[in-house]
């Protein structure tokens, strides 16, 4: 089976978001195409072929060596260097704590969120325990009930929360179509 590479990468006035995108998006290429495992050489070839004029020209004025010119973990790392700014972990968990649910806002991108905001934040082995309180204290003004269920389980564990969420928004999004069925509406 062919697989097509990715599409060269954009470079716009978010080019930390787009590089990463095409990172993942390249990386999911070489495992698809069986690869991941060839020489580096290889793999630089084929990652240098698809990234695009733009980046290929700033690629070029990097001062990689001959050896690291080759090196597939090298070139992402210069590019990395280039493109991703260095972040400030105090600020990204600041927009982590801070972040709660928007009047209207669905439980999954909620969800999806708050994971992304998570995941810049170096928070470890308690990521994921940290984005379940975050769930369960900052979820809507409307589902006040759900906060307070989910408070009264003890330890309750990120996946269980997520269902528990997961079902509150789905059932009531179908009491509302039942009493809205009943009403006429």
């Amino acid at each position: 089976m062919a697989f097509k590479p990715p599409s060269a990468l954009a470079i716009t006035d978010n080019v930390a978001n787009d590089w990463v995108n095409f990172k993942d998006r390249f990386s999911l290429f070489l495992t698809a195409t069986e690869t991941e495992n060839k020489l580096d050489q290889i793999k630089v070839a084929q990652f240098l072929n698809v990234i695009g004029e733009e980046a290929y020209d700033i690629f070029k004025n990097f001062k990689l060596g001959p050896l690291d010119s080759i090196k597939y973990s090298a070139v992402i790392k210069a590019i990395d260097d280039y493109f991703l700014p260095k972040r400030n972990i105090v600020y990204q968990r600041f927009l982590f704590f801070k972040r709660s649910q928007k009047p209207g806002e669905t439980f999954s991108n909620f969800l999806t969120d708050l994971k992304k905001l998570a995941h810049t934040c170096e928070f470890g082995d308690q990521e994921e325990s940290l984005i379940r309180d975050r769930l369960v204290l900052s979820l809507s003004s409307n589902d006040e009930l759900l906060q307070e269920r989910l408070l009264r389980i003890p330890d309750i564990k990120f996946e269980d929360a997520v269902k528990h969420c997961t079902l509150w928004e789905t059932s009531s999004l179908q009491f509302k179509e039942v009493i809205g069925h009943k009403q006429g509406v």
